[in-house]
């Protein structure tokens, strides 16, 4: 069997071995009793609704939202460029299948996305030069990974497997360029990629920063790549910039931020782009490199305001962020009620050595031996460095987790050439036991409803919530959390929700914090006048019992646990007259205490 032959079917068993994989989240994204399919994690419900609208000619693609951050509105977050081409896939599907549910589609798309994601890793994995032993080992690690499944789950249209490809495609097209740094085709290719990221996520900008590294390190020592593929790296990074802005709304109206798609990102481009044709024209020598460094500063002056923003977010320094469990960095994972445990069943044990590879590979920067292996060593210590910063920033990193290894192993151990059979055992058995407690602990596990127990309970609730904002339109108060379960499921508007970019995000999450304190006599009188709904759910009314099951808690320490509004929505008969309980969700039947009510706030009088 040719190793063409051996790859493809490598390829081939490992795509279907992860779409297996992917589909251990059917329980979270199929509601039984209603037959209808929901997307799972909070932000695939935003994109759903998103996605469904922008397929409706008579709608079409938002990219500002009157219905969240009531009264002022939000522009959304999220570039134009992966709802736009979900929806077009969405309107292609429904011409073959006219009366079938959206999601019956939308949630398949991120399943069958393995096979793309999987086939650009092969690509990596031959363009560093392993021999197909240690190719066996990442692929399967890869397939088996719970942050695979977390990326490509049944339900999970959350945008984050489409980041994670422009990670793998920076790092193909850039190794690809770099062991043949003459070729022009290379290079326009790796421009494309930089310059086409950012209509997915506005924050793939930050793909640059490893290119103009390496390159900037490579100029140092005199090791340039040819002055043409540089002119095209910059010229095709620029050009597929400005194509991918022009449908942005908020560059077409001349905003100038890091949140939402707009001159900013341009000026990133341009920045690059400076540098690019500076490393490819300059020869270095310590008074230019002093000049580009005060350049850089320069430059850095008229963004620093979003630079701050940016770190932010990623620190969490943002009001309600580090409640987000994806916001949490791994060490802050290990502090929490899951402890070290819940890292390792996401990030294997692999992790517990990714501070060693990170060290080794800072040193392989210092000591680099060709300009591809410079490259890939700064994706490496890039990737890793985000990976520790925050869990949703994983698809950055993982994987180099094997890669990483393997590229060491391949050039030290010669046991892969002389003794294939027997070094794919090994590794086999090595990789069943380093993700042995993903496997049972996130894979081989039930999941609820949208993998969120609080959006499985009130399910009923925001179907009836559905029907009354058909008929009575207005704004649905809940907490954050159900901010994009309310905006899927119903028509009404929203005060605030999950994103948390913009200084108008946290201003209007700390709306909905300060009105959580307050007595329902008291929210008459504070709450915006067109509160017509609200949706009050408890929290912590169930606590693990000396026994290891789960117990129902007291009434004090659900007062204690919960915001003083909703438990007293919750517990008081003696509401005023104009809260009317649509439907509630009673906690047991030995307490006057409901877990859930759906209440309607009348005009007052």
């Amino acid at each position: 069997m040719s190793k063409q032959v051996q790859l493809l079917t490598l390829w081939a068993v490992c795509s279907l071995l992860a779409a297996l994989v992917a589909l251990q989240f059917s329980e979270a994204a199929f509601e039984e009793k209603s037959g209808t399919w929901v997307p799972v994690s909070n932000d695939s419900f935003y994109h759903a609704r998103r996605i469904i609208d922008a397929a409706d000619p008579a709608i079409g693609l938002q990219q500002f939202d009157s219905k969240i951050h009531v009264p002022e509105g939000s522009w959304i977050t999220w570039p134009w460029a992966y709802d736009w081409l979900m929806a077009k896939a969405l309107q292609g599907w429904q011409q073959l299948n006219p009366n079938a549910e959206p999601m019956a589609f939308l949630a398949q798309v991120p399943v069958y996305w393995t096979f793309i994601n999987l086939a650009i890793l092969l690509g990596i994995c031959v363009a560093v030069g392993l021999a197909v032993p240690w190719i066996v080992l990442v692929m399967l690690g890869y397939a088996l990974s719970p942050l695979t499944m977390l990326l490509h789950g049944i339900g999970i249209i959350d945008h984050h497997y489409i980041e994670h490809t422009f990670v793998l495609l920076t790092a193909y097209t850039g190794l690809r360029w770099l062991q043949h740094p003459e070729r022009i085709l290379n290079a326009m290719l790796l421009g494309i990629t930089l310059g086409s990221a950012t209509a997915f996520h506005n924050g793939l900008f930050i793909l640059q920063l490893p290119v103009l590294l390496t390159l900037a390190i490579l100029w140092m020592n005199r090791n340039t790549p040819p002055q043409p593929a540089m002119a095209m790296l910059s010229t095709s990074l620029i050009l597929s910039t400005v194509l991918i802005l022009l449908p942005a709304e908020a560059f077409r109206v001349g905003q100038f931020s890091f949140a939402v798609l707009s001159w900013f990102h341009l000026y990133i481009a341009a920045a690059s782009t400076l540098f690019i044709s500076c490393f490819g024209r300059l020869k270095y020598n310590k008074a230019i490199l002093l000049g580009l460094l005060l350049t850089g500063a320069a430059l850095l002056i008229p963004i620093w305001a979003d630079t701050l923003g940016g770190a932010a977010f990623l620190s969490g320094n943002i009001a309600l962020l580090d409640r987000i469990t994806e916001a949490r960095s791994p060490f802050q994972m290990a502090m929490s009620t899951g402890g070290f445990k819940e890292v390792l069943s996401y990030y294997s044990l692999f992790c517990l050595l990714a501070p060693v590879l990170l060290v080794i590979y800072l040193w392989r920067i210092w000591k680099y031996q060709s300009p591809q292996s410079l490259f890939f060593a700064v994706m490496t210590v890039f990737g890793l460095s985000l990976l520790f910063m925050q869990f949703r920033l994983h698809y950055f990193g993982s994987f180099s987790l094997l890669l990483g290894w393997a590229v060491l192993a391949n050039e030290k151990l010669t046991i892969a050439q002389r003794r294939p059979a027997l070094t794919c055992l090994a590794g086999v058995a090595a990789i069943a036991g380093a993700f042995s407690i993903g496997v049972n602990a996130k894979i081989l596990t039930p999941y609820n409803l949208g993998l969120d127990p609080a959006y499985e309970d009130g399910f009923g609730l925001l179907t009836t919530l559905h029907d009354a904002c058909q008929q009575k339109p207005g704004t649905a108060f809940a907490d954050n959390n159900f901010g994009h379960y309310i905006r899927y499921h119903t028509d009404c508007s929203v005060i605030s929700n999950n994103f948390l970019m913009t200084p108008l995000h946290e201003k209007k999450a700390l709306e909905v914090k300060g009105l959580l304190n307050l007595s329902p006599e008291e929210f008459l009188e504070q709450a915006p006048a067109d509160v017509r709904y609200i949706f009050a759910r408890l929290d912590n009314f169930f606590a693990r019992g000396t026994d290891g099951g789960f117990v129902m808690t007291s009434t004090p320490y659900l007062q204690e646990q919960n915001a003083r509004l909703f438990f007293e929505l919750n517990s008081r008969n003696d509401l005023p007259p104009r809260y009317r309980i649509l439907e509630e969700l009673p906690l047991d039947e030995s307490r006057n205490l409901s877990r859930a009510r759906l209440i309607e706030v009348l005009p007052a009088q």
